[in-house]
């Protein structure tokens, strides 16, 4: 935290504001007009891969789990008013079931203000879970793949214990496109 003094009215007044590790205020404006969500992703314009993997949600991984594959994107523009969201994260093995996964990103999320909202399933995916970030703007999103169709579709393959699942943990950053 930075105090910056002003005058009013002859007299000085500190004023506390909160500057984040890029050196602009969350919530404010820098000098170049990029405007900061709560989590200081910039709301004006396009998010990178490497701005949301500086936030611990990128890296959530359930305990033990084996990193498969790294998979990310910058925020790509689309021909609709909506562009395609940055994300982070990885696909990963574990020897959970798809319950004892959920069960532990719906703790760890829950307990930092995240809530649950609706989850779109990949065609290869069996089943999937989202939260949204306290702002409203971020997700992490955890879908539990079909080994086989992952593999066929992707062609990613994973070797998965017995009673175990893969799975995509990817933390994702939406800009509502306001043009």
């Amino acid at each position: 935290m930075r105090l910056r003094p002003s005058v009013r009215a002859g007299r000085v007044v500190a004023a506390a504001v909160m500057i984040g590790a890029s050196g602009v205020c969350a919530g404010c404006g820098s000098h170049s007009g990029v405007r900061l969500d709560p989590m200081g992703l910039p709301t004006n314009k396009a998010i990178t891969q490497l701005e949301l993997s500086s936030h611990p949600e990128a890296q959530l991984r359930y305990p033990e789990s084996v990193v498969v594959k790294a998979v990310g994107s910058n925020e790509v523009a689309t021909r609709d008013s909506e562009p395609d969201p940055a994300y982070v994260g990885a696909i990963l093995t574990t020897t959970a079931t798809a319950t004892q996964l959920y069960a532990w990103y719906a703790d760890w999320l829950t307990a930092r203000g995240y809530h649950q909202v609706t989850y779109y399933l990949m065609s290869d995916q069996t089943s999937g879970v989202a939260w949204r970030s306290p702002g409203g703007r971020e997700q992490v999103q955890i879908g539990v793949f079909n080994a086989a169709g992952l593999a066929s579709q992707q062609h990613i393959s994973a070797v998965v214990s017995p009673g175990g699942v893969v799975y995509e943990q990817a933390f994702v950053g939406y800009r509502v496109n306001t043009h």
